[in-house]
Formats: structure tokens, C-alpha cells, sequence
């Protein structure tokens, strides 16, 4: 029977990727902010592709973050096919990508993933080179989650890199984030899955710390976590 465990963010660094501790049978979901498929020349992105490989025996998928490269994402996509019951992005034997609005079952638990978040740091980057504005969270992600769900609106576990808009204070509190920002359009929209199902936990990246909230929310950075 296959593992599952989560991780937060890489932003692109590849070595927490080895781990002899899993199997081919396992699966690692990197929660957003992948960064490893980030350049824009296709030579050095097949590289990291290939080295990531010979590295894994395990399956790697990731939801995208805000720091994603998301052309080249779309350009190193061999196939859009079912797994584990949901739409993936397959781009290698151990590498996918999970949809935005997709949901996975594992071992008779119902996963539900959104990944996109809006970055903070855009006046920094640059369009097409450093940000992209596919990473805001689109009012058709959540409807693929909501037509996904059909007439079962349990999930037993929820993956998305950023929080819904009612959890952003709390996690502001934790992480030492004292501002008056307005609620992102991606948290809002966040907002709108979490109100429309019921679930056991959430899962979140993109604030880099590791934090539990409470029984059902958890922020995840450099940390592992099984969760099945």
C-alpha cells in the first residue's frame, strides 16, 4: 500500500527531494512554490528533470505555487491523464503536477487540491521572466473543485499552497506578519472552497514556517509529513 507525505516549498532547491526513507510505492506532494521547473531555456529545465530521475524512485507531485514558472510547466507536460482519479500533468515517470480543482483518493481518502496563490513581491519580479499571472487562484479552479466533488462535499484531507481568507490572521499571528494588507483574490477564493465542504484537515504552504493553527489547519515548510 502506497505512502503519502507532504512537504512546503522548494522554491527550486532540489536536494530535500532525496530520501531513501521512501519507496516507489510512495508519494511526496510538494504544497506550491516548486521552483525546480523555473527557467526559461528547456535545456537546463530537461536537466533538472533528469536529475530529479536518477534521484527519486518515489513519486514527486507538486500543486503550483506563486513562484512557478507556468509556461514552461504547460511546455514540459508529456500527457494531461487520470491519476488516483483526478486530472494530473505528467511530466516525467516520478514527476506530476496536480490540477487546480482536482480531487485524489488514496487509500479511500478523498484528497482535494488548489493550488495558485497571489505573490506579495510582484512589484519585484518580472512579467514572463519571474512572475507569471496564471498564479491567482480563477473562479474556474474552484468550480472544476466544486463540479469535482459531484454530491459528496467530504474531503478527508485538503492541499492548497496558501489559506483560506478567514484563516489569514490566525496564520499572520503565528508568523510574526503584522500588517493591515488586503485579503488576496487567491485567498478569497480559498474562502469560497472552505466554506462549500466539509473536512477533516488542510494543508497548507507559502507562509514558510511550520505551525499547527488548530485540529483541522496546518502550515508546513521544511518539514515532512506523512499523512497516510
Amino acid at each position: 500500500m502506497s505512502r503519502l507525505f507532504i512537504r512546503g516549498d522548494l522554491h527550486g532547491k532540489i536536494e530535500p527531494l532525496i530520501n531513501d526513507y521512501l519507496d516507489n510505492e510512495d508519494v511526496m506532494i510538494i504544497l506550491g512554490d516548486f521552483g525546480l521547473i523555473w527557467d526559461n531555456n528547456n535545456k537546463t529545465v530537461q536537466t533538472i528533470i533528469n536529475t530529479i530521475e536518477n534521484m527519486v524512485n518515489y513519486t514527486v507531485a507538486f500543486i503550483d505555487g506563486n513562484h512557478e514558472n507556468f509556461p514552461q510547466i504547460k511546455n514540459f507536460t508529456k500527457t494531461v491523464e487520470q491519476w488516483h482519479g483526478g486530472l494530473i500533468d505528467r511530466i516525467s515517470e516520478h514527476l506530476i503536477h496536480l490540477r487546480r480543482g482536482e480531487i485524489y483518493n488514496f487509500n479511500n481518502k478523498k484528497i482535494g487540491v488548489c493550488g495558485g496563490a497571489n505573490s506579495i513581491d510582484r512589484i519585484w519580479r518580472i512579467e514572463g521572466l519571474s512572475w507569471w499571472a496564471e498564479e491567482e487562484i480563477t473562479d474556474e479552479d474552484v468550480e472544476n473543485f466544486k463540479n469535482n466533488l459531484k454530491n459528496n462535499k467530504h474531503i478527508d484531507i485538503m492541499l492548497t499552497h496558501d489559506c483560506p481568507e478567514s484563516i489569514v490572521p490566525i496564520i499572520k499571528l503565528y508568523s510574526g506578519i503584522n500588517d493591515n494588507k488586503k485579503i488576496s483574490n487567491s485567498q478569497k477564493q480559498l474562502e469560497k472552497i472552505y466554506k462549500t465542504i466539509d473536512f477533516d484537515k488542510w494543508y497548507f504552504g507559502h507562509w514558510h514556517i511550520n505551525c499547527q493553527l488548530d485540529n483541522h489547519f496546518e502550515c508546513l515548510y521544511e518539514q515532512i509529513k506523512q499523512i497516510i
